[in-house]
């Protein structure tokens, strides 16, 4: 049987440096800054704001198989939904291409994919909903349509499930994470982000228990929920 202060060893184990979180701050900082700051996108510019992982604080060190960090920025541009979301997406990517900090700008389904040391950035402009400015549409390279989108508020029901939950949540999301990223076949897809969240947080134990209960209580909840639809799908349990 695990002591909980073995559990609190490997959750400081597994967070994110100083370091990282220092460099990861500055290479988002910076990029914001540029497209604030450009000449021309300046004026398309609207805000930004740091989504993902890091503003949820459910990040992990990478893995020794996964060396990069994954940092997601949302550009709230002063485009419409008239305006082909493909080209918005090809717009973005021209500017970043123009200094040579970006110059791995590569257009993704819904952002802007660069490559930086060790952080791969995804920057997906959105434009904001005419009638509720909490909620965004974020754009599609294949059909140049848009897609309604909440970062914000999944943002925010993340830190609720926490706080209901003792602050136990965002710790027990990370231990999935790196037991993800530590047994999943490289050729297997799996749960990522924002799914892998919402199967816990539906999911959770009680976390009045010890860590090593919670998690426990967590995975049989997933097994029970689930198992119906992986044995029609045919896998064993």
């Amino acid at each position: 049987m695990a002591l909980q202060k073995d559990f609190d060893e490997f959750l400081s184990n597994i967070e994110p440096s100083k370091s990282t979180v220092s460099y990861v701050s500055s290479i988002q900082t910076n990029l914001r800054d540029y497209l604030k700051k450009h000449d021309a996108y300046s004026s398309i510019y609207k805000d930004s704001f740091l989504s993902g992982s890091y503003a949820k604080h459910t990040s992990i060190r990478p893995v020794k198989k996964d060396k990069k960090r994954d940092v997601d920025i949302i550009v709230v541009t002063e485009h419409s939904k008239s305006d082909d979301s493909a080209e918005v997406l090809q717009e973005l990517c021209n500017v970043l291409l123009e200094s040579t900090k970006y110059d791995t700008a590569e257009i993704q389904h819904h952002s802007v994919g660069v490559e930086m040391g060790q952080v791969s950035v995804d920057i997906v402009p959105v434009i904001v909903d005419s009638d509720d400015d909490a909620v965004y549409w974020i754009c599609d390279s294949e059909n140049g349509e848009w897609t309604k989108s909440d970062p914000k508020g999944h943002k925010t029901w993340s830190t609720s499930i926490n706080q209901d939950n003792n602050d136990e949540y965002k710790p027990l999301v990370k231990i999935f994470k790196w037991w993800r990223h530590t047994n999943c076949p490289d050729e297997k897809k799996y749960p990522k982000g924002i799914t892998l969240e919402k199967i816990i947080a539906d999911n959770l134990g009680d976390f009045s228990l010890p860590t090593e209960d919670f998690l426990i209580t967590t995975m049989q909840n997933i097994v029970y929920a689930y198992k119906d639809t992986m044995l029609i799908a045919g896998y064993c349990l």
